[in-house]
């Protein structure tokens, strides 16, 4: 409070807290032995520490022109550390009491290996069975001994349903990695890139720049993966580790993750896009995508899968003159237009029109979850629909302020349970949009 923050001796509190420097247990420990935090009983004001670390990078290549990759990598940890560090009877000294750490974790992953993942020969998911057998695997590496509960392939304190046990299986499993090599702590675990890619060089080839005038093919992969909330275990103790929940026969874990939740997309998995020289487009896209949320309080995932295919195809008629729509009385002849010499030839004026634009976009979308329960052998669909949509659609521009829509859009959704029913939705109509520039 004097110079800086600083006593006059610039001894207290250190130049270090004035500047930023994060204050451990023991700097706490060393502070009230010097005197410079209250020894009053009545004291109750928390210790709070907040810590937040992102991490973003980018990075974009173009081994030659028309060939673009976007690659990203990110990282978000945040983590709030609470005590209340005081002397709470008279005689005593300075307590750390209920300390309390509360965080998340958010970063891109790679889960790729396994999105095409199929069914054993019981219908049941090959990952998830995996899943299950690294368990023995994971818990051999964290110590030894027998467990009294689960058997001779599990070590001491780390059953088949330990927390620590779970985590590293359940990752390992769906990343495709070797479970005895995994790392343990998901919160020590590295952010992994994710792309984007884009090539329109297609359109250069002489053969296809003589029917195409432009060529686009695509592909995209992302994934997060993300832990919403860990938080200290309160009946975990740093000064015995071993501690066994007598229920579980578990060591008690430092930090409780309730869940932990990969979302993965490949949108699109393949895109293409072209239009042609007569003025013709069209395009495809096969999307994938996933999302896995493994809970550690009931021991289920639920599992979302989602497919769909896309084709959209597209014809621009150039210059359609329609007469009945025609609300102007002034006339303009076609510049170089074999309609307008032979109009004028008849004594006639010809009118200029506009482009009419055809539309037709078609797609499938199969979207599926399922609940898979560990050690139960049972795949259960809870939720699924399939939807098939047609929507085509004509515009026309009146002028350069009024534009007509025509419009058609029929969807039927068709349930993966008994607990719902089929539907078809149809819509049809006009739009007419008004701009004012």
């Amino acid at each position: 409070t004097q110079v800086l923050g600083l006593n006059e001796s610039f001894t207290a509190p250190g130049a270090g807290f004035i500047f930023g420097a994060q204050p451990s247990t023991q700097w706490l420990d060393d502070a009230a032995t010097d005197g410079w935090i209250t020894d009053n009983l009545f004291f109750n004001q928390q210790f709070l520490q907040n810590t937040s670390k992102n991490f973003n990078a980018k990075i974009t290549l173009e081994p030659y022109k028309g060939f673009r990759i976007d690659m990203n990598v990110e990282r978000t940890f945040t983590e709030n550390h609470s005590e209340n560090f005081k002397v709470q009877n008279a005689g005593e000294g300075f307590r750390h009491l209920s300390p309390l750490d509360v965080g998340s974790l958010k970063m891109s992953f790679f889960t790729l290996r396994t999105v095409f993942d199929g069914l054993d020969g019981n219908n049941l998911s090959k990952t998830f069975k995996q899943f299950e057998a690294n368990r023995a695997i994971v818990s051999k590496r964290l110590g030894s001994g027998t467990h009294a509960a689960d058997g001779d392939e599990f070590v001491e304190g780390k059953g088949k349903y330990s927390q620590e046990v779970l985590i590293p299986s359940f990752i390992a499993a769906y990343t495709d990695r070797d479970a005895s090599t995994m790392k343990t702590d998901p919160l020590k675990l590295l952010p992994l890139p994710n792309w984007r890619i884009n090539y329109s060089g297609l359109s250069k080839v002489p053969i296809v720049k003589k029917y195409f005038k432009t060529v686009n093919l695509s592909h995209s992969y992302k994934s997060t993966f993300t832990i919403n909330q860990f938080s200290t275990d309160l009946d975990y103790d740093s000064g015995d580790p071993f501690k066994l929940n007598p229920n579980t026969q578990n060591y008690y874990s430092e930090y409780e993750i309730p869940d932990i939740l990969i979302q993965e997309k490949l949108s699109p998995l393949i895109g293409i896009n072209v239009r042609m020289k007569n003025d013709i487009s069209a395009r495809f896209d096969y999307k994938k995508s996933r999302t896995l949320a493994m809970s550690f309080t009931d021991y289920q995932l639920n599992e979302t899968k989602t497919t769909e295919y896309t084709v959209g195809m597209g014809y621009r008629v150039k210059n359609v003159y329609i007469k009945f729509l025609d609300f102007s009385k002034k006339t303009k002849k076609i510049p170089n237009s074999k309609t307008a010499n032979k109009d004028a030839a008849k004594g006639s004026t010809a009118k200029k029109g506009s482009d009419l634009n055809i539309k037709l976009d078609f797609s499938i979308r199969d979207d599926l979850t399922t609940n898979h329960l560990l050690d139960q052998n049972i795949n259960v669909p809870t939720r699924g629909l399939k939807t098939i949509r047609i929507a085509p659609a004509v515009d026309y521009a009146l002028n350069k302020n009024l534009n007509l829509r025509l419009f058609y859009d029929y969807s039927r959704t068709i349930p993966a349970t008994s607990a719902s029913f089929p539907i078809t939705n149809t819509q049809a109509g006009m739009t007419i949009r008004f701009s004012i520039q």
